[in-house]
């Protein structure tokens, strides 16, 4: 039995993969040299069959991960997989049912955008390993204490957390280009036996202040908007409404509608967001039974269908959506 410090990065979900695998063969070289009798493994990976064939080949030698490393996109629940089109993410079912074969004091690193903000913390309790992530958008720099601008693909490369427009405004964009500032330190989770709040409560504010329109998501607003049934008198329900911008905007196609979230703080605001409509309300979940009476909606939408666990889902949607419409 080895100790092995794993690296994976995606190779086609949205821009950055050329980058992506010039980083990792430099965390390859500098971790090699780190750990000179340890196996550094460097992994180019498409989705996550992928990756969870390389687990299940690390556990069929008899080797354990010391650390595993993770170069990529993120999301809202954590690292991004596939493509754009067919994008590929693990859902809390299937994260709880990961096997990855760590060794007694493993590590995970994931290099990517907003990593720590829910995902990193949530990961080190699932795995009972320490679990590094970053709080702002990743950039790609030259250096590690100071943010540089770099341009080709260049060794060289890093993919570090840092302050920009994106997260602090024109003076965030100011401390990165001009002073070559705010690059961010990896944060650290170590598990833990207390409770961690798995909703998106402490990051309510954040969500609402960039989805008050939800038009910015413009490929599911168009997707959904084109396939909308023509009647207006349809009753829907959105699982996962977050702060109800959805339901805002969809408000004068419908008859009514009724969100859904674990988040308390999400729904605060999604009745504050719309206080005014009397077509609208909002109401809390806590697990896969779903707050509404038998037969109550049209159509059933979502947003979450890459996180949600759909499996102990399914009756209740048989059970509240009315015949004919379908979902």
């Amino acid at each position: 039995m080895s100790s092995i410090h794993l690296i994976v990065h995606t190779t086609h979900y949205r821009k950055g993969s050329e980058q992506f695998a010039v980083i990792a063969a430099i965390m390859q070289e500098e971790l090699s040299a780190e750990y000179p009798n340890e196996t550094v493994l460097l992994k180019p990976i498409f989705g996550k069959r992928d990756l969870l064939n390389i687990f299940s080949q690390i556990i069929e030698s008899g080797d354990k991960i010391r650390s595993f490393h993770f170069i990529g996109h993120s999301g809202m629940y954590g690292p991004m997989y596939g493509t754009i089109e067919y994008p590929e993410q693990f859902s809390p079912y299937e994260l709880r049912k990961l096997q990855i074969p760590f060794a007694e004091g493993g590590e995970a690193y994931f290099h990517c955008c907003r990593s720590a903000r829910w995902f990193a913390p949530h990961f080190a309790n699932l795995h009972n390993v320490k679990t590094f992530g970053y709080h702002n958008y990743t950039a790609f720099t030259k250096s590690k204490t100071k943010y540089q601008r770099i341009g080709g693909n260049v060794n060289p490369m890093y993919a570090i957390g840092c302050e920009g427009k994106k997260s602090h405004g024109w003076i965030g964009a100011i401390k990165k280009n001009l002073l070559g500032k705010g690059l961010e330190k990896l944060k650290v989770f170590e598990p833990t036996s207390e409770s961690i709040d798995s909703t998106y409560n402490n990051v309510a504010g954040l969500y609402d202040a960039v989805f008050q329109d939800i038009k910015v998501r413009e490929d599911e607003w168009s997707w959904i908007s084109n396939h909308l049934p023509k009647s207006t008198e349809i009753d829907v329900l959105d699982i996962g409404c977050g702060n109800g911008a959805l339901l805002k905007a969809l408000s004068p196609m419908i008859r009514s509608g009724v969100g859904v979230d674990l988040s308390n703080a999400l729904l605060d605001l999604a009745r504050k967001n719309n206080a005014t409509n009397d077509k609208l309300s909002f109401k809390p979940v806590t697990g896969p039974k779903l707050p509404l009476e038998d037969e109550s909606v049209d159509l059933i939408i979502s947003m979450l269908f890459r996180y949600l666990d759909w499996d102990p889902l399914m009756d209740e949607v048989k059970r509240i959506l009315r015949p004919v419409v379908g979902y």
